[in-house]
């Protein structure tokens, strides 16, 4: 079967190929998903590493992410960021570990600098230092 094609991508048979050849519809669908394939593949190819796969692992601007999400570069969110209760926001830095926490025991914002409490936030009186 001669396939037409458009932009690279087979046109589908005609009903009257595929009545005298059903195997027009397999051959034609077969076509579809290797161009679509090797045009993915171009355009992967294309983004200079921009967007890295490695090991389950997600690296935008980085060619070996360490974590499962790994970003070079700034961040925008055009919607809300969850985090669970009782999991870090981890603040790098020369002071070691320090994050902030929301603490669902005690419904405090609380701040740690180099592993020690420094503050928090309570609901009812605001910033308390510890």
């Amino acid at each position: 079967m001669i396939i037409k094609e458009f932009m690279g991508l087979p046109f589908a048979p005609s009903v009257e190929e595929i009545r005298s050849n059903p195997e027009s519809v397999k051959e034609f669908l077969d076509d579809l998903v290797n161009s679509v394939s090797e045009y993915l593949r171009e355009i992967i190819n294309n983004m200079n590493n921009e967007i890295m796969f490695v090991k389950g692992r997600l690296g935008i601007g980085i060619d070996e992410p360490s974590h499962e999400l790994d970003v070079i570069g700034e961040g925008n969110f055009s919607e809300s960021i969850a985090i669970p209760a009782n999991k870090k926001i981890m603040l790098e830095g020369p002071q070691g570990d320090t994050y902030i926490i929301f603490n669902s025991s005690n419904g405090f914002i609380e701040f740690f600098v180099n592993g020690s409490r420094e503050g928090h936030l309570d609901p009812a009186s605001g910033w308390v230092t510890d």
